[in-house]
């Protein structure tokens, strides 16, 4: 495993740009399995044809969907 380098906050240089790019993408694959735009589109918009369907769903059968209160884990 590479030890991650420490710097301090964005200078500006090309170094520390390219260390905030591979940040952030190693943060998308952790977090949702990928760091490609197109999946990352394509999961939102899978995503939000899901939400239209059972909202469209809720509103055919005149129910209102049960809200629950998400915890976030840190």
């Amino acid at each position: 495993m590479m030890k991650e380098i420490q710097l301090p906050e964005d200078d500006g240089s090309l170094e520390a740009q390219l260390l905030d790019l591979y940040r952030g993408q190693r943060l998308l694959l952790e977090h949702i399995g990928t760091s490609e735009p197109s999946e990352i589109i394509a999961l939102i918009e899978g995503l939000q044809d899901q939400l239209v369907a059972l909202y469209g769903a809720q509103d055919r059968a005149g129910s209102r969907l049960p809200v629950f209160e998400v915890s976030k884990q840190t």
